[in-house]
């Protein structure tokens, strides 16, 4: 034994420990230094290869990919801090590239973050993307790849946040039995199928799960109530069927429910409420549940949007007040019920509502003044397709910051309060389909933000107020049916934002504003069945946006205007049961869009087209137009065929006469068109007494006096002539009214004797003609 404070010398054996672990770390070192290079110079290659499958770099983000190039400065690339230098992340995200992945992204074993989101690559995910064994998160989705998710990436164990939404993915949703790590799984806005597979139940770091839209169907898995930290859980619009599981209620830890648009049928869990107290958002529309709200939903303190609209919901509404932070209340298109209207007086405790809609329900009963209570936040209010009756509560205009107001569809009386005024947000109005009566209150034109104003199926009368041009945002009006009277305001064309114009089946009178070319981007326009009368502006063939013209039975008169031929966009045109007068225009054949054409009910003359829409008599109403001919060879409407030239015809048509004369000597007297020539040659010749009785007739009053030449007047026909009888809107006795048929041989003599023989005839039983008409 060595003495005391001797030093201790070492044994052969840990001599040869020490000697051997000197020799390891030198053997470590030289390997790691050649580790290094080998190391970046995969990495280096599997970039470029990842590069050479880019077709389109149009920001040229790639361009400095470059081996010459120190590989941690590449742009969109960062190295890990430790030896040796590896690449850990690629950061490419909306860099607008093109292209394919390249499997050899997977040689970049030191890879934990991918994010390749918001670019436009095509082909499928390389399956060896997860066997990268550090990867945590995986950003692909807003891209253009196809083909099935690869079964690799439901094994890693590594991956936390895996998001592949917003491209063309199909096939099913592979199993998760080893994903132990998965946080986040996004795979919304595919083309996914089958079923949700129940072993993502079995992984229990789920925090959010998103698979909405998508093609997806059976159940919703009972599994899912065993993830404890789950917080999101989105499976809207997809084909999920079968009943809502009260299993679901144990996930305590939601605070999004989204099962919108699915196949989900029996009710709403009871429960709902009194479990998932940290929900936030629910989405359950467009299924089909039945039977009550729960009224646990009051107990959701934290909720914030609610929507069970598109369901078969009964019952009355539950009160929501001690839902203090509720911003959206959608239960529209169900079968629910106003009992009392207390709900609605609950929600004067949710100073935070900003839309409340509750449409195409079975609302009755009045609507109560404390609607007016309602937050000042509100910003839309729909209570259209009820059972409301009573008056519209003046105290709903207290609601100020009021974008959308629609109360249609219902049982609503009285008058519109002139207070509507002070809701000068509002961008979109609906009152349609109700009683009100009275006036349009001129305080109307206060509401400058408005954009859309439909105030038709009433019962309103008066002019059409003037105020209205003070709505420069107006790109909707329908006042349709109603008993609105007086001109179309001149002012309304002002509004030159009006997309789309419906004043039919009123009783407007007037003419069309000559202004109304000015409303370029008019679509759609409307008039028909009113009293207007005058011819139609040139200035309407501006409005190059037009799909839809109808003036359809008004007193409209004078000829199409050539500036039709530049409503080049236009499907639908009705001209009918008006006073239009000469030629079909050839224009209608260039419109190539158009689909109906009916100017049935006028006074159309001379050879129908026989282009463009003329080829398809299904499509081209002509009825009551007598003077129209057809081709002989594309006879397609069942007209007289045209036997003259159009020059010709025309001149024969100059010849067509009337004579009217009282109904005693229907018999006896003809109704005669006669040329202006022969009427002044013989104006100097007529008998004074002749020219006193002589009344002034329009050819529109003969038309309409004959309900435009219908077989029904028609009391004798001959080869040369027809004799209708009728009656004048301005007298009280029946006329009969005799029309030559100029283009049988004899009946231009025929009507120069009969105009010879009433002129010199005088006797107490022939009783001379009223009137004379020469139409040209």
């Amino acid at each position: 034994m060595a003495p005391a404070g001797a030093p201790r010398s070492l044994s052969p054996h840990c001599t040869l420990i020490l000697f051997f672990t000197h020799l390891l770390i030198f053997l470590s070192s030289n390997t790691a230094a050649q580790s290094i290079g080998n190391g970046s110079e995969i990495d280096i290659q599997a970039l470029l290869s990842f590069k050479s499958g880019i077709s389109s770099d149009p920001h040229g983000v790639l361009g400095s990919w470059k081996a010459s190039t120190g590989l941690c400065r590449w742009p969109g690339v960062a190295c890990g801090t430790s030896l040796p230098p590896r690449v850990v992340s690629l950061n490419l995200s909306s860099s607008h590239l093109s292209g394919e992945l390249s499997p050899w992204i997977a040689n970049l074993t030191y890879l934990e973050h991918i994010d390749l989101s918001d670019n436009m690559f095509i082909g499928v995910i390389p399956e060896k993307l997860g066997t990268l064994k550090r990867l945590q998160s995986l950003q692909l989705d807003q891209n253009s790849l196809v083909g099935a998710i690869p079964r690799s990436l439901g094994t890693s164990r590594s991956i936390r946040y895996l998001d592949l939404a917003e491209n063309l993915l199909v096939g099913h949703i592979p199993d998760f039995h080893e994903m132990s790590a998965l946080q986040i799984l996004d795979m919304s806005s595919n083309d996914l199928s089958g079923s949700i597979p129940s072993s993502l139940g079995n992984v229990s770091s789920l925090m959010e799960i998103l698979l909405h839209v998508n093609r997806l169907s059976g159940t919703i898995p009972e599994t899912l109530s065993l993830i404890q930290n789950l917080t999101v859980l989105s499976l809207a619009t997809n084909y999920v069927s079968g009943h809502l599981s009260a299993e679901l209620c144990n996930i305590s830890s939601l605070l999004y429910l989204g099962l919108d648009e699915n196949n989900l049928t029996g009710q709403i869990p009871s429960c709902i409420g009194n479990t998932l107290q940290n929900l936030e958002w629910l989405f359950m529309s467009g299924n089909r549940f039945e039977g009550l709200i729960p009224s646990s939903l009051a107990n959701a303190s934290k909720l914030q949007q609610i929507d069970l609209g598109y369901n078969f919901l009964v019952g009355p509404v539950p009160s929501l007040g001690s839902v203090a932070g509720l911003r959206l209340l959608i239960l529209e298109s169900n079968l629910l019920e106003a009992e009392g209207w207390e709900f609605l007086v609950s929600l004067a405790n949710c100073a935070r509502l900003e839309k409340l809609e509750m449409s195409g329900n079975a609302l009755n009963g009045s609507l109560p003044g404390s609607v007016g209570n309602l937050s000042t936040s509100l910003l839309r209010m729909d209570l259209g397709n009820n059972q409301i009756i009573g008056t519209i509560p003046v105290e709903i205009f207290n609601l100020r910051n009021l974008q959308l107001l629609a109360m249609d569809q219902n049982l609503l009386t009285g008058v519109i309060p002139s207070v509507i005024g002070n809701l000068d947000q509002l961008v979109v109005l609906n009152l349609s389909g109700n009683h009100f009566s009275g006036q349009i209150p001129p305080t109307i034109g206060n509401l400058s933000q408005l954009n859309k104003l439909s105030l038709d199926s009433n019962g309103l009368s008066g002019n059409i107020p003037a105020s209205l041009e003070n709505c420069t945002q107006l790109a909707l009006l329908k006042l349709s049916f109603n008993s609105l009277q007086g001109p179309i305001p001149s002012e309304l064309v002002n509004s030159t934002t009006l997309v789309d114009l419906d004043l039919s089946n009123n009783n407007l009178t007037g003419s069309i504003p000559l202004q109304i070319g000015a409303l370029l981007q008019l679509l759609r326009l409307d008039i028909s069945f009113n009293n207007l009368s005058g011819q139609v502006p040139f200035s309407l063939g501006r409005c190059v946006q037009l799909s839809s013209l109808r003036l359809r039975s008004n007193m409209l008169n004078g000829s199409i205007p050539q500036s039709f031929s530049g409503l080049m966009s236009i499907d639908q045109i009705d001209l009918s049961q008006n006073s239009f007068v000469g030629k079909i225009p050839e224009l209608f054949v260039n419109m190539v869009f158009l689909e109906q054409l009916d100017l049935s009910m006028n006074f159309f003359e001379g050879p129908i087209p026989t282009g463009g829409i003329f080829q398809n008599h299904s499509a081209v109403i002509l009825d009551g137009n007598a003077g129209l001919c057809a081709s002989a060879a594309t006879n397609l409407f069942q007209f007289p065929v045209c036997t003259t030239t159009p020059a010709v015809q025309s001149k024969r048509n100059g010849l067509l006469l009337v004579k009217v004369i009282p109904a005693i000597a229907i018999a006896l007297v003809s109704f005669i068109f006669f040329m202006t020539t022969l009427l002044k040659r013989r104006k100097a010749q007529a008998d004074p007494y002749y020219n006193e009785t002589m009344k002034k007739v329009s050819y529109g009053d003969i038309v309409k006096a004959t309900n435009w030449f219908s077989p029904v007047n028609k009391i004798s026909s001959s080869r040369t002539g027809s004799i209708y009888i009728g009656r004048f809107e301005f007298d009280t006795d029946l006329v009969a009214i005799k029309l030559f048929h100029l283009e049988e041989n004899g009946a231009h003599n025929s009507f120069l004797t009969e105009c010879e023989v009433l002129r010199n005839t005088r006797h107490r039983n022939v009783v001379k003609a009223v009137t004379v008409l020469g139409y040209l």
